[in-house]
């Protein structure tokens, strides 16, 4: 869920799932995005692109379009959030945010994967998993984040708790819930963050391995996680070229 153009996350998770032969559906946000969309999905027989706004079209999406487009009994293998928005990010500091940049901050980034579990659970497959994009801001101060830092530090709490609650949630289901805390990347969303370019120069200088990491990584882990790492729930995985264990210059 969220592309946005050919650079986004879920972009790259799309062709990841691709590369292995899932049959795949992204969303989009809206009729603005959506020629956009049309165009990356092109003809490929196993691409399908469904429109959804997730203040208030998560329940659409799972109640009538996905089954319309594969019947009543779709079954789905894995579901991937990559949609975060906080207005005012770029203009005002966290002790500036108001309350409705605060509250649709959290709801659009947060309580829409939350949402997203809630409806899509009578159609996951026994097995399936459930996977959030993270940022490093969630767990640290990061310069220019604001408002973002508390709404990523929420979804990595509600990735906790769905773990706990899916792990068991039925017998022989045992759905999995983590998420992925990418380094920054050169998408839309990151362009919204106030000097993301000094964020990535600094990953070039002190990340262990000397560089940014691409949104082809991230997605391979993604599919990593949502379908071979059966052991694996709960938890926040770094794909970020170790930027986040260094402490120093």
């Amino acid at each position: 869920m969220g592309v946005a153009n050919r650079r986004s996350i879920a972009w790259a998770c799309v062709q990841s799932f691709l590369s292995q032969n899932y049959r795949v559906v992204f969303t989009y946000q809206n009729e603005r995005h959506e020629s956009t969309a049309l165009h990356l999905k092109g003809n490929h027989p196993n691409i399908h692109a469904l429109p959804c706004n997730v203040e208030h079209e998560i329940p659409i999406l799972f109640q009538e379009k996905i089954p319309e487009l594969f019947g009543d009994n779709v079954s789905l293998n894995a579901i991937v959030h990559s949609i975060a928005f906080a207005p005012e990010i770029k203009t005002h500091s966290l002790l500036e945010t108001s309350r409705h940049a605060f509250q649709v901050a959290h709801d659009v980034s947060t309580y829409s994967f939350l949402e997203m579990a809630q409806q899509a659970l009578p159609l996951l497959h026994p097995g399936s998993s459930l996977t959030a994009l993270s940022y490093l801001g969630a767990v640290k101060a990061m310069p220019h984040y604001n408002v973002m830092g508390p709404a990523k530090a929420s979804l990595e709490s509600v990735v906790r708790g769905l773990a706990l609650e899916l792990g068991s949630f039925r017998r022989d289901y045992h759905i999995r819930v983590n998420a992925v805390s990418a380094g920054p990347l050169n998408t839309l969303a990151a362009r919204g963050i106030a000097g993301i370019s000094d964020i990535r120069n600094d990953v070039t200088k002190r990340a262990p391995l000397k560089r940014n990491v691409t949104a082809e990584e991230v997605a391979d882990t993604i599919f990593f996680l949502a379908t071979q790492a059966t052991g694996i729930t709960g938890q926040t995985v770094y794909v970020d070229g170790g930027y986040s264990i260094v402490a120093g210059p």
